[in-house]
């Protein structure tokens, strides 16, 4: 099954280009049709990646509104493409984005074409992790598609008061909306010299 995966998170620099890249490293390691897309309006980091062919869509102005119709273009073109796709998103425009994925009901309309879609989103600790907690939040509440989370250790570990994010509340209540964890070592962040972006 075709699948969509669209990398969501509020705060910068917590690795969202990471994810993006790791996932559609993998996916073309498939030998699967890939279409990549960043929409980021101000860091398009994921789009320098030119060996992954990555399309940058500017679906924002200057103003951080949705213009709908490049972001339709961007719909029309992941629902005409044969294969799956990988959209990396941007900060700033995080509440936008997702503000207009829900009004419009894309992600229903995506499945409606029988694709399968999830959504990413990266975790990290020290004092950016309440930020990108509270962006998990914001997707569970908008959305009703798996979840799949990515923690990033690069800046410290996800915990709170010594207990792991795997035994917050959180997630003990979102554990049938997500679709697994995904945990990135900070020894592999380094090698691999993503920084957490």
């Amino acid at each position: 099954m075709n699948t969509v995966h669209f990398v969501l998170m509020g705060k910068d620099g917590v690795g969202k280009s990471t994810v993006s890249s790791t996932l559609a490293q993998y996916i073309g390691s498939l030998s699967r049709n890939l279409f990549c897309a960043d929409t980021d309006p101000t860091n398009t980091t994921f789009a320098h990646y030119k060996a992954l062919k990555v399309q940058h869509f500017q679906v924002c102005d200057k103003k951080m509104k949705m213009d709908g119709r490049k972001f339709d273009a961007l719909i029309n073109q992941i629902a005409a493409h044969d294969g799956d796709c990988v959209i990396d998103t941007g900060a700033s425009s995080f509440l936008a984005f997702m503000n207009y994925l829900h009004e419009h009901q894309m992600l229903q309309l995506l499945e409606s074409t029988g694709r399968r879609v999830i959504v990413h989103t990266p975790l990290v600790g020290d004092q950016a992790m309440p930020e990108t907690i509270r962006g998990l939040q914001t997707i569970l509440e908008f959305f009703d598609v798996p979840v799949l989370i990515w923690v990033n250790e690069y800046f410290g570990k996800v915990e709170k008061d010594g207990a792991s994010f795997l035994e917050t509340s959180l997630y003990k209540n979102a554990k049938d909306r997500i679709a697994g964890v995904v945990f990135l070592p900070p020894v592999l962040v380094k090698r691999l010299g993503l920084l957490g972006t």
